[in-house]
């Protein structure tokens, strides 16, 4: 078994979390403080934060659709982040009443401070249900979390290269083209990201971690800069920039509004290492406390599914919703807003295998054993048998008893232009 990472690649222990977020969220509040304060006491003041907004009943619907076949629960669902575009089908599930037409009282939508905040809060049944990435989940299911996979918001995973094919000499999907190529970000960023681009480029053999020092071989990083990656790469500092495609999208969009600086490229993770992105997670006690919890779960996802749909296809609306739901979102250009959807929630589920065939929402289960086995090697928490085999951590009955929605060749069409430049990702 190959060595975990370490040195600057072991970001992932809660300090080094925080002081992330420190650099990256500006205003008044010591985020620090209080994640530290929350994560200490997850089971406590947290818990009983929680509590107290599911006792109040209080959602953005109003009152919770009640009948003979409707199944009540009073959860809450929490989300990896803040309301944002990338993000807003969850909102959409409730406001549009995709939920109560799948026959259940919405759960309430509750933004999160990370995805390894919000899968250790589901490991721990502080809340039970919530879509955090992939790879923090395994971690915390490492660390003893009880949490089983339902499905997917994300079905591949959103981070990938751009490429400045200007500078960088020859085929990006050739390992012998990035000798010498300097990567700017990817690192210092959330584990999701960071880990992507590790197993990227020990994939391409750029990373060895048997070499005992786990750092990059054959590339440059550029990791802490006063200036942002995004703006680093417009400036040509770099042949590549490691991000989320809701990033990149606006990065193409960018270079093609300064006149099409130089050439691009995008070369995902999912297109070289098949990685799956955001699973739904539920508290598994919670799960089997109740024989009718699954039936409630398959109509949460059917709910979510046609909620999916309806963003990929109306994203203008799509745009208004998230923009009521966080009115901070103002101080953006639509346009950027609109390329923020198109990267995290359209050509991450836009794969022909998933919205036209299983449906949106669902998950494979090859990406999930390739997934699993991938972040398994790298992630430093994680030893042999930490994590169950893919049968017993993924319930793929709650999809099979889900309508889970699809995509015509009309409709599929009509996305796909919304996402243009991202085709990578779903053609692969």
């Amino acid at each position: 078994m190959r060595k975990k990472p370490n040195s600057v690649w072991n970001r992932y222990a809660v300090e080094e979390q925080l002081d992330n977020l420190d650099a990256r969220l500006p205003g008044e509040v010591n985020r620090r403080r209080f994640l530290k304060t929350s994560l200490a006491s997850i089971t406590g003041v947290a818990l009983a934060g929680c509590l107290s907004n599911e006792e109040s009943g209080d959602d953005q619907s109003g009152e919770p659709a009640v009948g003979d076949d409707v199944m009540v629960r009073d959860i809450v669902y929490r989300t990896a982040i803040d309301a944002w575009p990338n993000y807003v089908e969850h909102y959409a599930a409730d406001r549009q009443g995709f939920y109560s037409e799948a026959g259940i009282s919405p759960p309430q939508v509750e933004a999160g401070f990370g995805s390894g905040d919000t899968s250790q809060r589901i490991g721990t049944g502080t809340n039970v249900v919530g879509s955090p990435a992939f790879a923090p989940s395994l971690s915390a299911m490492a660390e003893g979390g009880e949490m089983v996979m339902f499905g997917m918001t994300k079905a591949r995973s959103q981070f990938g290269a751009a490429i400045n094919t200007d500078m960088l000499d020859g085929d990006p999907r050739d390992p012998n083209s990035w000798e010498g190529a300097s990567i700017i970000g990817g690192i210092g960023g959330t584990a999701a990201a960071e880990l992507s681009l590790i197993a990227f480029l020990q994939e391409f053999g750029l990373y060895d971690t048997n070499s005992g020092n786990g750092d990059p071989d054959g590339v440059e990083m550029t990791v802490e800069t006063t200036d942002s990656e995004e703006t680093l790469f417009l400036q040509q500092e770099g042949e590549a920039t490691w991000q989320s495609l809701n990033t990149l999208a606006q990065l193409f969009a960018q270079n093609e509004e300064a006149g099409e600086n130089f050439g691009t490229d995008l070369v995902t993770a999912y297109s070289q290492l098949q990685l799956a992105g955001y699973p739904h997670l539920v508290y598994e006690p919670w799960l089997s406390e109740d024989d009718d919890n699954p039936e409630y779960l398959s109509r949460l996802l059917e709910g979510y599914s046609h909620a999916l749909k309806w963003a990929m296809l109306n994203v203008e609306d799509a745009i208004d919703l998230i923009l009521e739901v966080n009115p901070d979102l103002e101080i953006e250009t639509r346009e950027s807003l609109i390329q923020r959807m198109a990267g995290g929630v359209i050509a991450t589920n836009l794969a022909p295998e998933i919205s036209q065939e299983a449906g949106l929402g669902a998950m494979l289960r090859e990406p999930i054993e390739v997934t699993t086995e991938t972040y398994t090697e790298l992630l430093p928490n994680i030893e042999d048998g930490d994590i169950p085999p893919v049968d017993e951590f993924c319930n793929f009955e709650i999809q099979e008893d889900a309508d889970l929605a699809t995509l015509s060749d009309e409709e599929f069409e009509q996305a796909a232009s919304v996402a243009e430049g991202l085709e990578e990702i779903w053609e692969t």
